[in-house]
């Protein structure tokens, strides 16, 4: 699996960390790899498809130095990677035989690897870091990999530091290790991932600034309203309890102000009740909306509402949850999306 360069550059913008919370958000909890460290201090992010392989433990008769003039061994694998992966080793754990040195690193880097990632050890410390292949693993040794391991092939599902891997995977590692992002979460990450990090790094901006923690990380409803391009004011009318499910605002927006893209689980109604605005749903023409308007927006559909360039807005906003969610909310929206001209 290539990855396209747009995609590798918003997910080397992407932290390891922010990638694990959006999929543990989908029930994912166990993508981190145990034991992969960056071997050198300060290495950038790097974002690559995984190229596996797998040792067992050591048997004497298969793990001799011999072994490695086979057609199944570590060498004849590097010669099998394609430039810009990321070499994804299953060590086992094992942190007393090194399972590459300096001279495998060297053939890696020349053939375009973006990386190196294990749950093992690698050895020829000062040779391995001089190639300049960037490094995550559980430290150095100086045996070699056969003292404590057999290996037996490439291209195969692994588990590396208690992480399953497959083929194609999409691997991440930054100074907090390295993970995961089963191919079928590619399309998610790219979405949400990008969005997460704004955000949090707008809450620290507003921690910096001052603002307590309580409604402000997770966010309620009036710091979301904040969260939006501009200025925006929300007044809740109804915030029903259990089991009633339906909540509405009365949301004001300053001329140029809207809101994020988002989507809402059981949709939500809008009724304009003074000003001009506009909303647009995903592929959807921009539309002009004025007092007395009635927009339905389905459920699931990603859209975004404010005011118009030059008028404030205000509407009444009516949204039931969904196992306690009202809104799943997603990218701003950009100065180019939100100047569209009417009806386009």
């Amino acid at each position: 699996m290539s990855l396209s360069p747009e995609a590798i550059k918003t997910l080397s913008g992407v932290s390891t960390a922010t990638i694990t919370t959006v999929l543990l958000k989908k029930g994912l909890r166990n993508v981190w790899m145990r034991g992969s460290r960056p071997l050198r201090p300060g290495q950038k992010r790097l974002v690559g498809p995984a190229f596996t392989l797998r040792f067992v433990p050591a048997r004497e008769d298969l793990a001799t130095p011999e072994s490695w003039s086979s057609p199944i061994s570590t060498r004849t694998a590097i010669e099998a990677m394609p430039e810009g992966c990321i070499a994804v080793v299953d060590a086992m754990g094992i942190t007393d035989a090194g399972i590459f040195g300096d001279i495998l690193c060297a053939r890696m880097v020349k053939r375009g690897v973006a990386a190196l990632v294990t749950d093992g050890v690698v050895r020829d410390l000062e040779g391995v870091l001089g190639t300049g292949l960037p490094v995550w693993c559980d430290g150095y040794a100086a045996p070699p990999s056969v003292a404590g391991l057999t290996f037996v092939g490439w291209g195969e599902p692994i588990g590396c530091g208690g992480v399953a891997i497959f083929p194609d995977d999409i691997v991440v590692a930054d100074q907090d290790g390295a993970v995961v992002i089963p191919k079928a979460f590619l399309d998610l990450i790219l979405a949400e991932g990008a969005e997460q990090e704004r955000m949090e790094a707008w809450i620290v901006e507003q921690v910096n600034s001052g603002a307590v923690l309580p409604g402000l990380y997770p966010m309620n409803a009036e710091t979301k309203a904040r969260y939006a391009t501009g200025t925006v004011w929300q007044d809740p009318i109804i915030a029903a309890e259990a089991p009633a499910r339906v909540a509405s605002n009365r949301v004001s927006f300053e001329p140029g102000a809207r809101t994020a893209w988002h989507t809402h689980p059981l949709g939500q109604t809008l009724y304009v009740i003074s000003g001009v605005g506009r909303v647009q749903t995903l592929g959807g023409p921009v539309r002009e909306i004025k007092p007395g308007d009635v927009v339905w927006i389905p459920p699931g559909e990603k859209h975004w509402h404010g005011a118009s360039p030059t008028n404030g807005m205000a509407h009444i906003a009516m949204q039931e949850a969904l196992d306690g969610s009202y809104v799943t909310w997603m990218e701003h929206v950009t100065d180019a999306e939100f100047s569209a001209k009417v009806g386009e």
